[in-house]
């Protein structure tokens, strides 16, 4: 089962990054919210949400397969804070366009935080 729920976890994540790149791209050439209408908007609208929704949902039955205590270790939190994080990001470059660049940095950043921590479990 462990497998599938990774492959699962993984297609989310690409979701999300996929419809938070759109949505920089879309800022990027002058757009705003009001001009995503119609253009695209639902594909990444549910790109975004159910990202959101794979990554997080597939990381619950994970770490049921850890064993007991993997709710109460550290990384766990930083990892959830980190994808509250990514996903409000979205939402923000969709209501302030401006900061779409310093998304366009931050993402990478913090996918590579968040596997750094699934791989090493710091703490």
């Amino acid at each position: 089962m462990y497998p599938i729920l990774k492959v699962f976890h993984i297609v989310g994540i690409g979701l999300l990054f996929m419809a938070i790149g759109g949505l920089c791209i879309n800022a990027f050439q002058g757009g705003t919210k009001a001009t995503l209408q119609g253009k695209g908007w639902l594909q990444v609208m549910l790109s975004l949400k159910l990202g959101l929704l794979l990554t997080v949902c597939t990381a619950i039955p994970m770490l049921l397969q850890l064993g007991d205590g993997a709710f109460a270790q550290g990384w766990v939190h930083a990892k959830f804070t980190l994808w509250l994080v990514i996903g409000g990001l979205g939402m923000m470059v969709l209501k302030r366009p401006h900061i779409a660049r310093w998304a366009w940095i931050a993402l990478p950043l913090l996918l590579g935080a968040a596997a750094a921590l699934a791989g090493m479990k710091p703490f």
